[in-house]
């Protein structure tokens, strides 16, 4: 029985191994788990590595987020590559919440199926609700959307907590 918390993360590693070893290709493996933590999937001990374990949680969510905080803002990064105006994304911020929705069509969307040879980017509907770590004033939120990227800004609350529901957001497109 380990004693030490680090021992647990080092027999997780270990097992990492023994499947790496198992399967002999690490792609099989990362086939089979998609969801497997980034730490099985590596050869580096994870102490090692730039996060911890469980740190992107959200992997294989749609659309991938970063999120930071500034002195006086919670900022969220959001991969949407794809969107050709304002109406395709809708963004609401509750006061410990963030919701993203919204629609990716492809023009190539009416291609066969026998004539698609690789299909890895998003395309259909797609949300994501993500919890914040403190609060955030509903209405000082806003959003730019450049080269793909949507960057949502949320004012951080340093009042205290709201216990309303969320708003609207505009987005500067």
């Amino acid at each position: 029985m380990a004693n030490n918390p680090m021992d647990y993360l080092k027999q997780l590693e270990q097992m990492g191994e023994q499947i790496r070893q198992m399967f002999g290709n690490q792609d099989l493996v990362k086939n089979m788990m998609p969801n497997m933590p980034d730490f099985l999937n590596t050869t580096q001990p994870m102490w090692n590595t730039p996060h911890a374990p469980g740190f992107n949680s959200n992997k294989g969510q749609y659309p991938r987020v970063d999120l930071y905080e500034t002195a006086n803002d919670l900022v969220a990064v959001v991969e949407v590559p794809s969107l050709q105006s304002a109406n395709d994304v809708s963004i609401s911020v509750d006061v410990h919440r963030l919701y993203i929705n919204g629609s990716i069509n492809r023009s190539y969307a009416n291609i066969p199926r026998n004539q698609l040879h690789l299909s890895e980017l998003h395309q259909g509907v797609f949300e994501r609700e993500i919890s914040l770590p403190l609060p955030v004033l509903r209405d000082e939120v806003r959003a730019e959307y450049k080269n793909g990227v949507l960057n949502i800004i949320m004012r951080k609350d340093l009042r205290g907590p709201e216990q309303s529901r969320g708003n609207s957001v505009s987005i500067d497109f």
